[in-house]
């Protein structure tokens, strides 16, 4: 009886030691659990990828919506018509928007200065430029000294001004340019975009030193005149909105 009393028992133990080796074998066998990693895309302080299709899609709209207004032949698509041509052919403002970012956020770049207006008094048509009280050499209101040899009101759209020759043409106030190449009636010429809606040109040059939608920074060359061997001519003319305006008066508000 006792006899049987203990191979049970060892029955028992066997067994148990058999259920813990299956128990831990489970555990062995089964894979260990992959964290789980949670998309940040949606979650970017700086791109939303909804946000950035609902633009792609509204652009997109955009487009088809200008494509249709064009092609349609209707007495009522004129005036959308007229507004396309002049948004897409008007020269963007880059000046304006550099000075506004520079207001609110400061200077965006070291290389973009940004300097006040020059409020020096300009010449009238029968001085010469070379008199007029001027300050420091980077508060020039003119592109070179000279005399005025065509005046304004010859033509309305700008003057000429008679300097030595060899001389360079600097830009009166900073900004980009919005020209550079040769215009029929001025050969070589820059136009240069300002924040306050003005556009400056530059003609007859007989080199252009800058490129289109250059930064120009406040009396910067822009171009030489070479001339003969006593003088030289360039032309000069400012543009405020779609008027041309007398160079030689002053600065708009």
């Amino acid at each position: 009886m006792r006899r049987a009393d203990q191979v049970r028992k060892s029955i028992r133990q066997k067994m148990k030691r058999q259920q813990m080796k299956a128990t831990t074998y489970e555990h062995k066998d089964l894979p260990d659990k992959e964290p789980v990693k949670q998309s940040t895309a949606s979650t970017h302080p700086l791109f939303r990828l909804d946000t950035f299709l609902t633009k792609m899609l509204l652009a997109a709209l955009l487009f088809l919506l200008s494509v249709v207004i064009v092609q349609r032949d209707d007495p009522l698509m004129d005036e959308p018509k007229r507004f396309l041509s002049t948004v897409m052919t008007e020269n963007y403002s880059f000046a304006a928007v550099e000075e506004w970012y520079s207001a609110h956020f400061g200077e965006p770049f070291a290389w973009l200065p940004f300097t006040k207006e020059s409020t020096q008094p300009l010449a009238s048509e029968d001085q010469t430029i070379e008199d007029i009280p001027q300050g420091p050499a980077d508060n020039l209101a003119l592109p070179a000294s000279g005399q005025v040899a065509k005046p304004f009101s010859q033509d309305h759209r700008g003057v000429v001004i008679e300097t030595g020759p060899n001389t360079e043409v600097k830009s009166i106030d900073y900004g980009y340019v919005i020209f550079a190449g040769t215009k029929d009636e001025l050969g070589k010429t820059v136009i240069v975009q300002h924040s306050d809606d003005t556009e400056t040109w530059y003609g007859n040059l007989d080199e252009v030193s800058v490129q289109l939608y250059d930064f120009i920074d406040d009396r910067q060359v822009v171009g030489a005149v070479k001339g003969t061997e006593t003088s030289a001519q360039y032309y000069f003319a400012k543009k405020y909105k779609e008027s041309f305006v007398n160079p030689l008066e002053g600065t708009f508000d």
